[in-house]
C-alpha cells in the first residue's frame, strides 16, 4: 500500500518516531534523577579532596617552619622522615583531588546529556496523537485494516529502539573501560618490575617516567569505569563501582618517594594491579553480556518490522 508521507516518511514511520520519544521519556527522567544524585556525590568528594590538600599542606608547613612539632621531631631525630611522609600525603591528596575533579566533570557531562535528550521528548504526546490520526486516515482511505496491531508494533519497536540505543552506549563504554584497564595493567607490570628490581632507588629518569605513566593510566581507567557505571545505570545493570582504584591511586612522586617506598610502594602497586585485573575481567564480561542483549533487541526489531511489512502489504 502506498501511504501519504512527510519528507519521505510514512504515517507509520512518524508514529514509531513519536512513540520512541514517548517511551524514552520516563527512563530518561529516572536516569536524570540518578545522575543528579551522582553529581551531588561527586561535588562533595571534590570539596572533601580540596579540604584534605589544605590540611596536608598545613602539616608540611608545620614541619618546615619554626613550630613545636618541628622542634619535637628534631629532638627525636625524625624530622626528615616525618617531612617525607607529610609531603607524600600531600601528593596523595592532590592525586585524589585530580581524580575527584575528573569524576565530577564526567558526572556533570552525563547529566547534561540526559537533560538535553529529555528536552527533545517534551512534545512526544502531541506527536503521537497526530501520527496516530494520520495512520488511521491513511488506512481507511485505502480500505486497509490492522491499524490497532500496527500501533502495538510501533510501540514495541519504539521501546526496543530506545533500549538498543542505551545498550549501544553501554557496550561502547565497556569496550573503552576494558581497553584502558588493559593498558593500565601493562603500565603497572612495568612499574612493579622496576620497584622489584630496586632500580627506582638508584637510577634517575626512566623509572620515574614508568611510574608516572602507570599513575596516569590508572587515572584514565578509573574515569572510564565511572563513565561505564553511568551507562550501566541506564540499562539497569549493577554498577562496577570504584573497584578500589581510586583508593590506591597515587602520582609518580608519591610512588618514588624514598619513605613511601620503604613503607610498601611495591605492595600498593601489586594491590592496584590485582584490582585492575579484576576490573578488566568484569568489563570484558559486561561487554559480552551487553552485546548479546543488543543483538537480541535487534532480532526482535527485525521480526516486528517483518510483521509490519506483511500487514501493510495486505492493506
Amino acid at each position: 500500500m502506498t501511504q501519504g508521507s512527510t519528507a519521505g516518511r510514512t504515517p507509520q514511520d512518524e508514529l514509531e518516531r513519536a512513540l520512541a520519544a514517548l517511551a524514552e521519556r520516563a527512563p530518561l527522567e529516572d536516569a536524570l534523577g540518578a545522575a543528579r544524585a551522582v553529581v551531588a556525590e561527586r561535588t562533595a568528594a571534590v570539596t572533601a579532596a580540596r579540604a584534605l590538600i589544605v590540611t596536608e599542606s598545613e602539616d608540611v608547613r608545620a614541619l618546615e617552619g619554626a613550630t613545636w612539632r618541628r622542634l619535637m621531631a628534631a629532638v627525636r631525630g625524625t624530622t626528615h622522615e616525618e617531612l617525607s611522609r607529610e609531603r607524600a600525603q600531600v601528593v596523595r591528596a592532590e592525586a585524589a583531588y585530580v581524580l575527584a575533579v575528573d569524576q565530577h566533570e564526567a558526572a556533570v557531562a552525563h547529566a547534561d546529556e540526559l537533560r538535553a535528550r529529555l528536552a527533545r521528548t517534551r512534545d512526544a504526546e502531541a506527536r503521537v496523537r497526530r501520527a496516530r490520526g494520520e495512520l488511521e486516515r491513511a488506512l481507511l482511505a485505502h480500505g486497509g485494516s490492522g491499524s490497532a496491531r500496527l500501533e502495538e508494533i510501533a510501540t514495541q519497536v519504539a521501546t526496543l529502539r530506545a533500549e538498543g540505543t542505551e545498550l549501544a552506549e553501554a557496550v561502547s563504554a565497556a569496550s573503552t573501560a576494558a581497553m584502558l584497564l588493559a593498558r593500565a595493567g601493562e603500565s603497572l607490570d612495568e612499574a612493579i618490575e622496576i620497584v622489584a628490581s630496586r632500580r627506582v632507588l638508584v637510577v634517575p629518569g626512566a623509572p620515574w617516567d614508568a611510574l608516572a605513566i602507570a599513575a596516569e593510566d590508572v587515572r584514565r581507567a578509573t574515569a572510564a569505569v565511572a563513565r561505564l557505571d553511568a551507562e550501566l545505570a541506564d540499562v539497569r545493570v549493577v554498577r562496577m563501582g570504584s573497584v578500589g582504584l581510586d583508593r590506591l591511586l597515587m602520582s609518580a612522586e608519591a610512588w618514588t618517594d624514598a619513605f613511601v617506598f620503604r613503607a610498601g610502594s611495591g605492595r600498593e602497586l601489586v594491590r592496584t594491579r590485582s584490582r585492575v585485573s579484576n576490573a578488566f575481567s568484569t568489563a570484558c564480561h559486561l561487554e559480552r553480556s551487553l552485546t548479546s542483549r543488543a543483538s537480541d533487541v535487534k532480532a526482535r526489531i527485525r521480526a516486528l518490522d517483518e510483521e509490519r511489512s506483511t500487514i501493510l502489504a495486505r492493506s
